[in-house]
């Protein structure tokens, strides 16, 4: 095994600890409108790399659990269990307009 190998293994198994805010709607399913409205209005804090704007992993859940409600109510063994997941390790796949498949016409 080379040296490349063990690197590349060794920070596969790092958690993700924040994405590129262009990257937060694809992770929390909010549109990116309001992803920037909530940076505006001080409810989601980012972080500046340059001229990259960040949002760690931990904001973008503690954001979302702070979004109001509707229909049945979070138990509190389901909201434990989900304070206790692991977070993610890759982002989800973003998807486009070019991703999604035309229409028959």
């Amino acid at each position: 095994m080379d040296n490349s190998n063990k690197q590349e293994k060794s920070t596969a198994a790092l958690p993700l600890l924040a994405v590129a805010i262009d990257d937060a709607p694809g992770v929390t399913g909010a549109k990116r409108t309001r992803i920037f409205e909530a940076v505006r209005n001080r409810e989601l804090t980012i972080r500046k790399a340059g001229r990259s704007s960040l949002v760690e992993v931990a904001e973008l859940q503690r954001w979302i659990k702070s979004l109001p409600t509707k229909g049945r109510q979070p138990d509190e063994a389901t909201a434990d269990a989900n304070d206790r997941a692991a977070p993610a390790s890759a982002p989800a796949k973003i998807r486009s307009k070019a991703d999604e498949p035309e229409a028959a016409g």
